[in-house]
């Protein structure tokens, strides 16, 4: 979900939500069936200084197993963190000064 900024009032109402479920089976074997891993997410995305710099946080929960049909099982919750943006930890280059075009090079016969 990425709200429209313009027309949320409230800091909260801005940020980005996102979620997602993703379902498979994995390449091996237990007890003669193959070993399945469920797995639920969910995030935001906090806007930093700038119009792409952001932090962003989640969380997923995952599954792997049964005890009924592989004889195991596990779980694991999972905590996000990321930065989309380098601009906050060094200055941008200032691609805007004028540079020195080169000269082509005359090209000869070996």
């Amino acid at each position: 979900y990425e709200p429209d900024t313009e027309r949320k009032r409230y800091w909260y109402n801005k940020i980005p939500l996102r979620a997602g479920f993703s379902r498979r089976a994995l390449p091996f074997k237990s007890n003669g069936e193959y070993v399945d891993e469920n797995t639920i997410s969910a995030g935001l995305s906090f806007p930093l200084k700038g119009e792409i710099n952001r932090l962003d946080l989640g969380f997923m929960y995952q599954t792997r197993g049964s005890l009924e049909t592989n004889n195991l099982q596990d779980s694991s919750y999972m905590m996000l963190i990321g930065f989309t943006g380098f601009d906050i930890i060094s200055k941008a280059i200032d691609r805007t000064a004028p540079r020195d075009i080169p000269e082509a090079e005359e090209l000869r016969e070996w």
